[in-house]
C-alpha cells in the first residue's frame, strides 16, 4: 500500500524513471528488513516496556554477534548494555555515508 502511494505521487510529478526505480527498490527493502530489526508498532502497543526492551535487545544484540566479532565474544550484560543505545538506521545501495 505505501509503495503505491509512493509510485503514484512520483508518477504524478512526472519523475525521472531512473529516481522513481530507486524509491521504490529502497522502500521495498526497508520495508522487509525493518519487521527483521525493530518492533512493530502494533507489537510494540502489546507488550510491557520491560518487555519491549528485552525483545529489543535480544534481536539487536542476535544482529550485534553476528555482524562483529568483538561482539561474538561479548558477555550478555555487556552487549544488552550496548544494545540500549543503538538505533536501527537502514539506507539504500550507493547512499554516501559520511560522520564529521
Amino acid at each position: 500500500h505505501k509503495v503505491n502511494l509512493i509510485l503514484r505521487y512520483m508518477r504524478r510529478r512526472k519523475l525521472p524513471v531512473g529516481l522513481q526505480n530507486r524509491v521504490q527498490q529502497y522502500v521495498k527493502h526497508t520495508m522487509e528488513h525493518e519487521a527483521q530489526t525493530t518492533l512493530g508498532s502494533e507489537l510494540a502497543t502489546l507488550l510491557s516496556s520491560p518487555l519491549q526492551a528485552e525483545l529489543t535487545s535480544c534481536v539487536r544484540g542476535g544482529i550485534l554477534r553476528s555482524a562483529a566479532y568483538i561482539f561474538s565474544r561479548s558477555p550478555d550484560r555487556f552487549l544488552r548494555a550496548v544494545v540500549q543505545h543503538c538505533e536501527t538506521q537502514l539506507f539504500a545501495v550507493g547512499d554516501f555515508l559520511v560522520e564529521e
